[in-house]
C-alpha cells in the first residue's frame, strides 16, 4: 500500500503518461509511419525492452525502476520521431520533456524512514571525537535551537544533493536499511551538501555534478571515518595523506571515474561492505 502511493505522485504518473505517447500512437500505425522505417523501430523497441529488463534486474528501489524506464521510453520518442522525418514534433516533444520535469521534479523518498536530517551543527555533534570538549554556541534569535541528536557507537551518514537523481534513488535503500538496522549501536543520517558544502569539504565529497561523488554514503565509528561507499579516489587518497600516487593515469583516472559512477547501491552490499549485521549485534 506504501509502495502504491508513492508511485502515485504526480511525477511518476504523469512522466508515465508522457513517456507512453509516442508508443500508443505508434501502434495506431498512423499515415506518416512508412514501412521502410518500421525495421529500424522494431530493432529500436527490442533494444528498449532489453534494457528495461536489465534496468529491472538491477534496480534496488521502485523509483529507480519507474524513472528509468520513462527515461528510456521517452528518449526512443524523439529517436524515432526524427527518424521517421518529424523534426519538429521531436522538438516540441523534448520541449515539453523539459517543461514537466522543471515543474515536477522526482521527489524525495516519502515513504518510512529512521534516517535523520542532519545539518552543519548536528553532524558535528555526532562525529565529534572523544577527546573533543563540547562548544557554547550563542544561537540567533531567529536560530531554531538545536534538536537532541541521539548517540550511538556507529553512524551511517548519506552525503547528497537534492538535484541529484542518483542520490533521490537511493534513499529508499538507506530509507530500509535504517528500518532494519537502526538500534541502540547504529544510527542513520543524511546531510545535504548544497546547504553545508563545508562538510563535503570536509570530507572529501564534491557537490558538482562532474565529480561523480553523490551520493556517497560514510560509516562513521566514534565520530571518526570508519568506512564509505564509493572509496576515495587515488588523487582524494592521495591529498589526504593516505597514501602517496604520482599523476594518474589517464586509465586510472578513468577507473576511479567507473568506480565513482558503478559502485553497487543494493542493500545486500551496504550490509556486506559496513557489516551492518554485526555492528548492530554489538
Amino acid at each position: 500500500m506504501e509502495l502504491r502511493k508513492r508511485l502515485l505522485h504526480p511525477h511518476y504518473v504523469v512522466h508515465a503518461l508522457f513517456s507512453s505517447i509516442y508508443l500508443i500512437v505508434r501502434f495506431a500505425r498512423p499515415s506518416w509511419i512508412q514501412a521502410s522505417g518500421e525495421l529500424q523501430d522494431h530493432k529500436s523497441l527490442l533494444i528498449l525492452l532489453g534494457l528495461s529488463a536489465w534496468k529491472y534486474a538491477v534496480s534496488c528501489t521502485a523509483e529507480e525502476l519507474v524513472s528509468v524506464i520513462t527515461l528510456y521510453c521517452k528518449t526512443y520518442s524523439v529517436i524515432m520521431l526524427f527518424s521517421y522525418g518529424k523534426p519538429w514534433w521531436a522538438l516540441i516533444y523534448g520541449a515539453c520533456w523539459i517543461s514537466i520535469f522543471m515543474l515536477l521534479p522526482q521527489p524525495p523518498y516519502l515513504g518510512s524512514s529512521k534516517v535523520l536530517e542532519l545539518t552543519l551543527d548536528s553532524a558535528n555533534k555526532i562525529l565529534r571525537t572523544a577527546d573533543e570538549q563540547p562548544k557554547i554556541v550563542e544561537l540567533d534569535d531567529d536560530e531554531e535551537p538545536l534538536l537532541d541528536v541521539p548517540k550511538a557507537k556507529y553512524w551511517v551518514v548519506l552525503v547528497y544533493a537534492n538535484w541529484s537523481v542518483a542520490s533521490r534513488n537511493f534513499e529508499a535503500v538507506l530509507a530500509q536499511l535504517s528500518l532494519k538496522y537502526d538500534g541502540k549501536n547504529v544510527k542513520f543520517g543524511k546531510i545535504d551538501i548544497e546547504f553545508y558544502p563545508t562538510f563535503g569539504e570536509k570530507y572529501g565529497v564534491s557537490g558538482e555534478a562532474a565529480a561523480f561523488d553523490l551520493p556517497t554514503l560514510i560509516l562513521f565509528k566514534d565520530g571518526e571515518e570508519f568506512k564509505r561507499l564509493p572509496e576515495l579516489s587515488s588523487s582524494k587518497r592521495a591529498a589526504k595523506g593516505k597514501t602517496s600516487v604520482p599523476e594518474l593515469s589517464r586509465k586510472d583516472a578513468a577507473k576511479d571515474t567507473i568506480n565513482r559512477i558503478g559502485w553497487n547501491r543494493s542493500p545486500a552490499s551496504v550490509i556486506k561492505s559496513f557489516q551492518l549485521d554485526q555492528i548492530s549485534a554489538h
